[in-house]
């Protein structure tokens, strides 16, 4: 949990989330779908909870690859200062951190570190998203939306099983204009809504994992790499070999030529 403080406010949609709506579900429609239905949706409902959750601490709490900044000691003394020149980027060079910043991290405004990876700040999580624990990030987005679309299909099996002709009146859970009703049909409509942009969200990084792109590297047009490891890597655009023509590419290639001299042309030229 890198962020800062004030992004403790976002919990609130958080916990209405991951704490609310969920047991809301667990304590008027799961029992009665479980006695009167199947218990398949319940069963499932509450594995994925618990994988949400679980991957939800995990990406809350994992660094996501901050970069370490160097100390006003190092700053001061330019003699010790060491770059790792692999995987960095001489080019950009960070003023906040004092450091160069290695290929593909981005420095983040809102937790005032270098994350590499960088792939966006999520104040929900108040964590940013980096190439440690986006996958944990992604599993999240993916067993929330399944978890919605599970409580969606428990809401709306427990209304129309519950107000089905064919049922028995006296069976019924609920009457109409109860305060349970008023309760299910609000966290129908709430989980609804969550379900839907967490779809969105879930079908957009699924498309970056496809074209091996982060949120920040579409966002500003970059080509470059994979962030996931089940990603191909795009091709350069940059091709030597068309850049180069045929002579100088194999000079390249084959390395510097060695002129070996005779003796007797040796002692021509002494």
């Amino acid at each position: 949990m890198a962020g800062p403080k004030s992004d403790l406010l976002y919990y609130i949609p958080s916990i209405v989330t991951l704490v609310v709506i969920p047991n809301t579900f667990f304590i008027f429609v799961a029992p009665y779908v479980w006695q009167k239905v199947t218990v398949a949706v319940p069963i499932l409902s509450g594995i994925l909870y618990f994988l949400t959750l679980c991957t939800y601490i995990l990406t809350t709490f994992t660094d996501p690859g901050i970069i370490p900044r160097k100390t006003i000691a190092e700053i001061l003394d330019h003699n010790s200062s060491s770059i790792d020149i692999m995987n960095t980027d001489m080019s950009k060079y960070c003023n906040t951190c004092q450091i160069f910043k290695p290929r593909r991290s981005h420095h983040c405004k809102v937790c005032d570190n270098c994350v590499e990876i960088f792939d966006h700040h999520c104040p929900y999580i108040n964590n940013c998203i980096g190439g440690r624990n986006y996958i944990f990030f992604f599993l999240f987005v993916l067993n929330l939306t399944l978890l919605c679309l599970t409580n969606i299909t428990g809401c709306f099996i427990f209304i129309f099983h519950n107000y089905s002709i064919s049922g028995p009146a006296k069976e019924t859970f609920i009457k109409p204009g109860t305060v349970s009703l008023v309760v299910i049909v609000i966290m129908l409509i709430l989980v609804t809504m969550i379900g839907i942009l967490s779809t969105l969200l879930c079908l957009h990084h699924v498309s970056l994992c496809f074209t091996g792109e982060t949120t920040k590297e579409r966002i500003k047009g970059e080509d470059i790499g994979s962030l996931c490891y089940f990603c191909k890597k795009k091709p350069m655009k940059f091709d030597p070999q068309q850049a180069l023509t045929e002579e100088q590419f194999k000079r390249i290639i084959e390395g510097p030529v060695v002129i070996e001299m005779s003796e007797n042309e040796n002692s021509v030229s002494n």
